[in-house]
């Protein structure tokens, strides 16, 4: 069995891209040398690939995940990327024309899910200042920490990055402090 060592980022690329990339902004740039996974960077596929495939890829490289982290935003619970829906060869309600069993989650939704059955310590982060368990999928509603990447203002000290006088908005020290631990 493989050791787990990896910590999976996972979230809606199109609605919180600007959040995945601050975290690892921090660890190249602050010194946090930890082992961070982008899952939109683990798939080398082009966009012909079949959602299933990439959803077995996704299967492996959970299977060494030691932390998972999830960072939700407005849409995440209805981000439908992944879903057999939106494959060209999904035949029917049950199979598709190469006859694979139907999944109609999303990447998001079916990350969730698998981070929740292996029970992956789980960090979920909020792209907002207050935490709103129901913006979060239903498999990791209640579990593992929930926390606002964003704070309200002077809530909190600055993130190193923050530019002199401006009130930054990121809550760095409790993004740190999760994702460390």
């Amino acid at each position: 069995m493989e050791e787990r060592t990896e910590i999976y980022i996972t979230a809606d690329w199109e609605g919180e891209n600007q959040a995945v990339l601050q975290l690892f902004n921090w660890n190249a740039n602050d010194g946090w040398g930890l082992p961070l996974v982008d899952s939109h960077e683990l798939v080398t596929s082009n966009y012909g690939s079949l959602n299933c495939n990439i959803k077995t890829f996704m299967k492996a490289r959970l299977k060494t995940t030691k932390t998972f982290v999830l960072i939700v935003g407005d849409e995440t619970t209805s981000v439908m990327d992944g879903s057999c829906y939106y494959c060209g060869r999904y035949g029917s309600a049950t199979y598709c024309a190469r006859g694979h069993s139907a999944d109609f989650r999303g990447y998001v939704e079916y990350e969730c899910d698998l981070a929740a059955e292996d029970g992956l310590n789980t960090v979920v982060f909020y792209d907002s200042d207050t935490v709103e368990k129901s913006k979060c999928p239903a498999a990791l509603r209640d579990k593992g920490l929930h926390l606002a990447m964003r704070r309200s203002p002077g809530s909190a000290p600055a993130a190193p990055d923050a530019a002199p006088g401006a009130q930054p908005d990121w809550d760095y020290e409790s993004i740190k402090a999760a994702i460390q631990s």
